[in-house]
């Protein structure tokens, strides 16, 4: 066995530099990051990692069960050679059916779904736990009931069988199970809460810090003064996105070699081939390969690090329910409500400066940032253009920014004012009926901040 190249694959999951050759300008904290990176991205978004590993572990239990029957010589069921295979032989050709049909119906309903809401649900609904389990137990009672079938003879493991006709009855529990998850699951208002959910989480990882206004000077950009750009790193290959950075392993890289790094694009946006990536301030001397293997770029955006996708994704359903051909403006007013809720947790965060320090206090990293005004015109822009001609959308937005008017911290409220002013004149524009826009100046909210009637 290749030893090294074992050491090499499992490094990444202890945290341990990676077993190869360097050269003398390499350190192992680089390589080791964006390993880390694709290997938690390769087990979380994989659709096969699970059913394999069912597959595998049915082959190890089949064993164990052949070796309790042969050395307890369990005998309580009472079953015959015959009617052990003809019970065993139903259970394989049912979950064959179940795993084509579970397999064939997920692809083509998500399909369906992702064409009505918005196709950045796909990767989220593939990467749901119940999905994966499903199959992982299908696949494991199916591969169980072919192993311990082929071991019958004139002697029955009256043990194994009745283990394995267990594992089908609970795949048959499982089933129904899935496809009543599925059905209410991929509905638009639990699309929108199910990423309003992650949005939160990663809202509070990225924003660990509740807002504190005396340290709201924080969170305003650095000033870009930091002298003249020594070297400028383009980026080479195909388009991608932005999807992460080391920003430890960059502050560590910067002050060692007595550098200030800045990171061109924000999390989230494309990077085109020959675009710049990095600038370097004070020193030149640090190798362009490391500073690559400090940043994950890939096809399409993730949740990982980057807030705005939440939004993102609500504001496409709520924009295609708006739209002439569809015109569903109760799934929007439900988008909203979802975007109210991201807008408090968001606003109640203490965002990020776009700097980082070192431990001498010293600035080494700089990258853009999105801030409250980016947040807030994300999440209104393009509701107020598509839903200007809906009185319930208009009421539903001016309740919204009313309410977090009322409850977000002083500093957030003068952008909100400003929206909720814009949103007024769009109300004047578009009705010209004094009681419709007074109706829509008056719309109340529920008790937990959501609209009333939605």
């Amino acid at each position: 066995m290749d030893y090294p190249a074992l050491i090499w694959i499992i490094s990444p999951l202890h945290r341990r530099p990676q077993f190869c050759r360097k050269s003398k300008n390499q350190i192992g904290i680089n390589v080791d990051w964006l390993n880390r990176y694709h290997l938690r991205k390769f087990f979380r978004s994989s659709f096969w990692v699970m059913p394999t590993a069912a597959l595998l572990l049915a082959i190890v239990v089949a064993r164990f069960l052949r070796w309790m029957d042969e050395f307890h010589s369990m005998r309580f069921l009472g079953l015959t050679p015959e009617g052990a295979k003809a019970v065993l032989s139903a259970f394989v050709s049912s979950m064959l059916t179940f795993v084509v049909v579970v397999a064939s119906s997920l692809l083509l309903v998500v399909q369906m779904v992702s064409a009505s809401l918005t196709p950045r649900i796909i990767a989220p609904a593939f990467e749901h736990p119940l999905i994966r389990l499903s199959l992982s137990v299908f696949i494991f009672a199916y591969t169980l009931s072919v192993a311990v079938l082929a071991r019958i003879t004139d002697q029955v493991p009256q043990f194994a069988v009745a283990i394995t006709i267990i594992c089908n009855i609970v795949s048959l529990i499982l089933f129904m199970h899935f496809v009543g998850s599925l059905g209410m699951g991929l509905r638009p208002i639990q699309m929108m809460a199910a990423s309003t959910k992650k949005g939160r989480t990663v809202i509070y990882d990225i924003y660990p810090r509740p807002y504190d206004a005396n340290h709201a000077g924080e969170e305003l950009h650095v000033a870009r003064n930091l002298g003249m750009v020594r070297r400028e790193l383009q980026y080479e290959g195909s388009s991608r996105v932005l999807l992460a950075f080391d920003s430890a392993g960059l502050v560590s890289l910067a002050q060692k070699h007595e550098a200030v790094i800045e990171l061109v694009p924000m999390v989230g946006d494309p990077v085109a081939v020959g675009e710049p990536l990095f600038r370097m301030y004070g020193s030149d001397s640090i190798d362009p390969r490391q500073l690559r293997r400090m940043v994950a770029l890939g096809p399409e955006r993730t949740l990982e690090q980057d807030p705005r996708l939440a939004f993102r994704i609500i504001l496409d359903i709520a924009c295609k329910a708006l739209s002439p051909a569809i015109n569903d403006p109760t799934t929007a007013v439900l988008a909203i409500d979802q975007i109210h809720r991201l807008f408090r947790w968001v606003g109640g965060r203490q965002l990020l400066s776009g700097a980082l320090k070192d431990s001498t206090g010293s600035v080494r990293l700089v990258f853009p940032t999105p801030s409250w005004e980016d947040f807030v015109w994300l999440g209104t822009a393009e509701l107020r253009q598509y839903g200007a001609d809906s009185i319930r959308v208009c009421q539903r937005m001016h309740a919204m920014f009313e309410h977090l008017i009322q409850n977000l911290p002083q500093a957030r409220r003068s952008v909100l004012e400003r929206h909720l002013r814009l949103l007024d004149q769009t109300v004047e524009r578009k009705f010209c009926e004094p009681e419709d826009r007074e109706r829509i100046r008056t719309g109340t909210l529920g008790r937990n901040g959501s609209s009333a009637d939605a």
